[in-house]
């Protein structure tokens, strides 16, 4: 997968990126199975994620789902 980014550092993540007409799109969450599972969307500059926690905040949703206090929910294309 050529727009897919493994092993964020230090987090347990990836992201699947793209760019528009001015700032880089980002979809956090990981991949499991063959199967992508996302936490949420976000925008990157440099070394700038907006939302300024969007990687502290998807690794939260991650732990959640590893814990089974929360659930996916499948989204067919």
């Amino acid at each position: 997968m050529p727009n897919y980014r493994s092993r964020l550092t230090g987090y347990k993540l990836g992201e699947l990126r793209w760019d528009s007409e001015k700032t880089e799109q980002r979809l956090v969450g990981f991949l499991k199975g063959g199967t992508f599972f996302a936490l949420m969307g976000c925008t990157h500059k440099g070394k700038i994620y907006t939302p300024t926690d969007a990687l502290d905040e998807a690794q939260r949703r991650k732990d959640r789902i590893d814990a089974g206090t929360a659930r996916t929910v499948p989204y067919d294309l």
